[in-house]
């Protein structure tokens, strides 16, 4: 477990990929870099992961979450390895998403921050089956819709609006207002599998 108490450098320094690894044998014992881990304890007020990021924005939105006692943004280290020991292998599940949405990445080399944020962006941002959409209830399916028409809306000009009309209804409307990344944490039960929670936005 990691102490909150270890100097900072000390405590990513473990993830950087320049640091030697003994093997990427997937294991099911590892750990979430801090980056992107769940932590109930609120690295900052309001937040339960170091930062923060809406999944409806491209990865490169995605920014570490300054702390109190500083005034400016610290950066996102995308490069790091994702999981110590580094795996090249992993799952992401979440309670929100069908089964049938799996999140998998590999990296022979082993897994960074920035393969995670770009693996779920490019899961999430796929356009919906018809069929899909009709396994949802009609009230569920009243409020996906609603959730992607404010989606297109909020877009600043008429023309990135009008794409998003023409590119329809994405996975990432399915999570509502559920939209914020609230990190990762490792899954009790499935072996190279992570854990995803989510935030109302």
């Amino acid at each position: 477990m990691f102490s909150h108490k270890i100097n900072q450098v000390y405590k990513y320094s473990a993830y950087c990929r320049n640091t030697p690894t003994a093997h990427l044998s997937h294991p099911m014992d590892f750990q979430i870099n801090p980056l992107i881990s769940y932590t109930h304890l609120n690295p900052t007020k309001g937040h339960c992961c170091a930062i923060f990021w809406n999944l409806q924005d491209p990865p490169s939105c995605a920014y570490r979450i300054p702390r109190p006692s500083t005034q400016t943004t610290p950066h996102l280290q995308r490069d790091q390895y994702a999981t110590q020991p580094p795996i090249a292998k992993m799952q992401i599940v979440c309670g929100i998403l069908p089964e049938f949405w799996p999140i998998r990445i590999i990296h022979p080399n082993g897994i960074t921050v920035g393969d995670v944020l770009d693996t779920i962006h490019s899961v999430l941002h796929r356009r919906i089956s018809q069929e899909e959409f009709q396994l949802q209830s009609e009230s569920r399916q009243r409020r996906i819709n609603a959730q992607f028409l404010q989606r297109c809306n909020m877009l600043p000009t008429e023309r990135e609006r009008a794409e998003c009309h023409a590119n329809g209804v994405l996975r990432v409307d399915f999570l509502l207002d559920h939209t914020l990344f609230g990190g990762l944490s490792v899954s009790p039960n499935l072996d190279r599998t992570a854990v995803l929670t989510l935030r109302k936005a």
